[in-house]
């Protein structure tokens, strides 16, 4: 069977499509790990981690909810595609925002990148990269806000080492740079 070019192409980000899902599964363990090791060392701070896929978001809050119990912690709250706009999405960034406990914020970087003032937190995990690095930079613009406190902004990117998520991030970062110089800021 003899394919087209573009049919090829279709195929062949269908299957990174796929493999960033299983790569972004792979990663909850070692994300809650992380989380877990900034909870211990950051006393009351609070962290919000972007995810992409939804069985990455489920499979997170559910380590994370042994985790705050082990530590005697309020479980994480989660704004989903499904929540992120509802009344109940609301109540539960209310939560995030305000009661002093609640520490995790599990959220969709499509449907929470966007509209949110998380100017209380300083410290941010993105687990599954974006095609488009301005849906990441969406999620970094959420915390330096009017009435930020922050002496300073962390954002960690997770990535698996010799996987599709190495090849994706040098993707990402290239086309950042060159959205940058573009914009005339030359410093990437």
């Amino acid at each position: 069977e003899q394919r087209t070019g573009s049919a090829m192409d279709g195929n062949l980000i269908a299957k990174l499509g796929v493999l960033r899902h299983l790569v972004g599964i792979a990663k909850i363990i070692p994300v809650a790990e992380h989380v877990e090791e900034f909870l211990e060392a950051n006393g009351k701070q609070k962290i919000v981690i972007f995810v992409h896929h939804k069985a990455v978001g489920l499979g997170l809050h559910n380590h994370l909810m042994k985790i705050t119990e082990r530590l005697k912690l309020k479980g994480p709250v989660s704004l989903t595609s499904e929540n992120a706009s509802s009344p109940e999405g609301n109540r539960l960034n209310d939560r995030f925002m305000s009661d002093p406990d609640t520490l995790i914020m599990i959220a969709s970087t499509l449907s929470a990148g966007e509209g949110k003032n998380w100017q209380m937190c300083s410290d941010a995990v993105i687990v599954e990269r974006q095609w488009n690095p301005a849906n990441e930079e969406q999620c970094e613009g959420r915390f330096p806000r009017p009435g930020s406190i922050a002496q300073s902004i962390s954002i960690t990117y997770a990535c698996a080492i010799g996987t599709p998520d190495e090849y994706l991030s040098e993707i990402v970062e290239r086309k950042r740079a060159i959205c940058q110089r573009t914009m005339g800021n030359e410093s990437v």
